[in-house]
């Protein structure tokens, strides 16, 4: 009978989360990546959403890259560009001779640094259709994977804007009236699923 048989507590071991949490510098490597093209009935923003493991704690998460369309303002365009490109030259990859799909597969084992802050979005629950306040983690910016990266501490957190905060307020009175509640909504940590679809995320 092994020690761990002896425990009589009764208290149930919680499992640790393989989901990287805490906002901060992390050196990563690109385990897959999932395409917006790729998901049956999509017809929102496109995106690329790269799965990464960072290189300490072995935990993942997700890093999502937006690409540009029509509608775009221009500078919302050129920083799109500017953000995955960057990305792809800190993962050292073949960005003079590859594009698309190729480009994305010769990101996969390749490692580098990036600066993950916390955002706060309004997330609606699925099955209550609640809305609340969740934190995730956001793609900041990148470095190269053997050079020093550093991040401004006060700069890592980004909070509701002002009309994001009366939004909710409005939305979430309007609910605890229908649904005869009065529990306040808490702000939470939120681990996103690989589904965007079943994230509800704001595209």
């Amino acid at each position: 009978m092994t020690k761990e048989n002896l425990d009589f507590t009764g208290e149930p071991k919680k499992e640790e989360s393989k989901y990287l949490k805490g906002k901060g510098i992390y050196k990563i490597r690109v385990k897959s990546y999932k395409l917006s093209s790729d998901i049956e009935g999509y017809n929102k923003s496109p995106f690329v959403k790269f799965i990464v493991t960072d290189e300490i704690s072995s935990k993942e998460t997700g890093l999502m890259f937006w690409m540009p369309v029509a509608n775009n303002n221009p500078k919302i365009v050129e920083l799109k560009k500017k953000l995955i490109k960057e990305f792809f030259e800190n993962l050292d990859c073949d960005i003079a001779n590859l594009k698309g799909r190729d480009l994305l597969e010769d990101s996969i084992n390749k490692t580098c640094k990036v600066v993950l802050r916390e955002k706060e979005r309004i997330y609606y629950k699925k099955d209550t259709k609640k809305p609340m306040v969740i934190t995730e983690l956001d793609y900041y910016y990148s470095g190269k994977a053997d050079k020093t990266l550093n991040a401004n501490e006060s700069k890592l957190f980004v909070p509701l804007i002002p009309a994001q905060k009366e939004k909710f307020h409005k939305e979430l009175d309007e609910w605890n009236k229908n649904n005869n509640s009065e529990q306040n909504n808490n702000s939470e940590q939120f681990t996103p699923s690989d589904n965007p679809e079943e994230d509800d995320l704001p595209f």
